[in-house]
């Protein structure tokens, strides 16, 4: 399965879960376009050396609603609630037959998307070619490619 790639530059970086000083986990801010939002980096892997650059990131979001499947072939995102919500649309590019993520193409790249593997009509799972709605409950950094 291809990697999630989608080019986002590192606005700031927020300390999360942290216990006697030390920090466990971080909320990152990133921006592409003119979205702004966090993601999670349970790994630490963006530090202080990474602000201001923009770097390719591998994300994986989770989400428990059902993708809603696209009238239209569009490709984007929104981001509502603060910086936490993001809604992301375009088209799937891939399926894992064993987990039912995809790959999604949001225009100026890809995201994992995991969770809700099924579209609103019916309980029909996502394939190829669809074009979707994926509502992200959480974004999660799993890589960076500089």
């Amino acid at each position: 399965m291809q990697r999630a790639r989608l080019p986002l530059s590192i606005r700031a970086i927020h300390p999360d879960a942290v216990y006697q000083g030390k920090v466990f986990t971080q909320l990152v801010e990133v921006s592409v376009q003119s979205n702004i939002f966090l993601i999670l980096d349970a790994q630490l892997l963006i530090s202080d050396g990474h602000r201001g650059r923009e770097l390719e990131l591998e994300l994986m979001t989770f989400s428990v609603d059902p993708n809603i499947k696209q009238a239209t072939a569009e490709r984007g995102m929104e981001v509502s609630q603060g910086l936490e919500a993001v809604r992301f649309f375009g088209e799937v590019v891939e399926v894992d037959e064993k987990t039912q993520n995809f790959l999604l193409d949001v225009g100026p790249g890809t995201i994992r998307c995991g969770g809700a593997d099924r579209v609103e009509e019916g309980d029909t799972h996502v394939k190829a070619g669809d074009f979707v709605i994926h509502d992200a409950l959480r974004v999660d950094l799993r890589g960076v490619h500089a």
